[in-house]
């Protein structure tokens, strides 16, 4: 007999999530739904972790560029208008 490994499916329920839930945009009870499921779930904690730090390296790199001074004007402009 084949048994249905219920951490499976959640995990298959929750990790196309995982980004969103990361930035916030999940109704309350989506987060409150996925968080436990996070602390019980090694591979999907893993994944999420993993999500989070690429995001902040990212974050950094970005932070750490200067736009081009044609973009900011550019911008400048059209904000203006």
């Amino acid at each position: 007999m084949n048994i249905p490994n219920h951490s499976a499916r959640l995990c298959e329920k929750y990790r196309p999530y995982l980004d969103a839930y990361l930035d916030h945009e999940l109704p309350v009870e989506t987060q409150q739904e996925i968080r436990p499921h996070l602390a019980s779930c090694r591979d999907c904690a893993m994944i999420f972790e993993s999500r989070r730090r690429i995001k902040e390296l990212v974050r950094d790199a970005v932070a750490r560029e200067d736009a081009p001074i044609e973009l900011v004007e550019a911008l400048r402009r059209t904000f203006q208008s």
